[in-house]
């Protein structure tokens, strides 16, 4: 029970420091989008899903330990992918009210997805070497 509730806290503190980045990110969307002359664009006011659906929600809605079992390497790739689209987004809506466009900033949207789709590889296999060796614990228990 100790456990539970020490993943509990280490997960609620995790989604407060994404809770943070997308408040910052709104915030600096929103400022920027005050002083744009009326040019908005849609890169740069949705810049904070990223981390707040990325990052915050899942977190707080991990309460099997998921995220956990996923490993380190499978958190560290998704927080880059997290601050990669973040950074792209922003940067593409910068250059949209600036009334520019750069094909290069799509590297951003590729990249993220590389790494998103890294991190699942990394959580897929730590999950799936975690069901072997419970399995062959189990094996041993039961051949004793």
């Amino acid at each position: 029970m100790r456990k539970e509730r020490k993943y509990y806290i280490e997960n609620i503190v995790k989604a407060k420091r994404y809770l943070i980045a997308s408040i910052v990110l709104a915030l600096a969307g929103a400022v920027y989008e005050m002083f744009s002359h009326g040019i908005y664009s849609n890169h740069m006011i949705y810049a904070f899903m990223y981390p707040l659906a990325m990052g915050c929600l899942p977190y707080l809605a991990d309460n099997r330990g998921i995220i956990k079992k996923a490993g380190h390497l499978s958190e560290v790739l998704l927080l880059a992918a997290i601050v990669t689209l973040s950074i792209g987004s922003v940067i593409r809506g910068v250059l949209e009210i600036y009334g520019t466009t750069n094909f290069l900033t799509g590297a951003y949207t590729l990249l993220g997805a590389l790494l998103i789709i890294g991190a699942a590889a990394v959580c897929l296999i730590n999950m799936r070497l975690a069901a072997l060796s419970h399995k062959d614990s189990s094996a041993l228990r039961a051949s004793e």
